[in-house]
């Protein structure tokens, strides 16, 4: 309760001023909450759901698409589902507790990648090359993990391969940037809803992959999953390539501009 405040803008968009004062000044200087405070006043209200559902102008629709889809590319991915089912896919090939230990070092490599992402990377290369990069990377790993499976390839050195492969590649990119893409691309009158729409989207996409990878993998196989993940993947590279454009140092004054023509803004 003590660490987690009430958001200030939320706040002011309930009427209670003082509050949000208050609230910003625990944050930033009084000159700089003064500003902000103000800026909020001449901003729109929030939108209804109707109207984050059918946004009024072609960048809007465009910023929506883009960020709701770049949300389910992310669940599309399936590492979750594979994560939890990890044991599962390699239980024929290796034992309980080599299957434990490769969990661990997934789970390690994968938080590794995502620290250097947000760290090191994620500004300096932007949003959109690291969606393509994480996204071609899944694409690959996926179908290499198919043919793996597919001509019953031993576990190391080819299948381990193509797991961190698959579980890096997705940590460079699918994993972190989401999450900052949907609040970049929304414009503010309709980001705390269209953020929440997104997440609902890809929830839902992560549990119907859930409830259909261990059915699939019984009555296909687990090779012909993988290599229909891998063209669902591919799917998602060319909506990316398509759709998703770059907001890394795009101010928010700047968004309808960039979804409007479609086009880099000038530095």
């Amino acid at each position: 309760h003590t660490c987690s405040a009430e958001s200030p803008r939320w706040v002011m968009l309930q009427g209670r001023r003082e509050e949000a004062m208050m609230l910003l000044n625990g944050l930033v200087s009084r000159e700089e909450a003064d500003q902000m405070v103000q800026e909020w006043e001449c901003a729109p209200q929030a939108c209804t759901w109707l109207e984050v559902l059918n946004p009024q102008g072609t960048w809007r629709r465009k910023a929506l698409v883009a960020s709701v889809g770049v949300g389910c590319c992310a669940h599309l991915a399936g590492v979750p589902v594979v994560n939890v089912y990890l044991g599962r896919i390699l239980a024929s090939d290796i034992s309980a507790r080599e299957g434990f230990l490769l969990s661990a070092l997934v789970a390690s490599s994968r938080l590794l990648f995502i620290g250097c992402t947000v760290f090191f990377l994620i500004d300096r290369w932007g949003r959109r090359r690291l969606l393509l990069i994480s996204c071609a990377g899944t694409v690959l790993s996926l179908a290499m993990l198919a043919y793996a499976y597919h001509v019953e390839a031993p576990v190391l050195p080819w299948k381990l391969a193509a797991l961190m492969m698959y579980f890096i590649s997705y940590s460079v990119g699918l994993a972190p940037i989401p999450f900052i893409y949907t609040a970049e691309a929304l414009p503010t009158d309709m980001r705390g809803k269209g953020v929440s729409l997104a997440m609902l989207v890809g929830r839902l996409v992560s549990a119907s992959l859930s409830s259909a990878f261990p059915l699939a993998t019984d009555a296909f196989g687990i090779h012909v999953v993988f290599a229909t993940m891998a063209i669902v993947n591919l799917g998602g590279l060319l909506f990316i390539w398509g759709c998703a454009l770059e907001t890394a140092g795009v101010s928010l004054e700047e968004v309808q501009c960039l979804f409007g023509a479609g086009k880099k803004i000038p530095p």
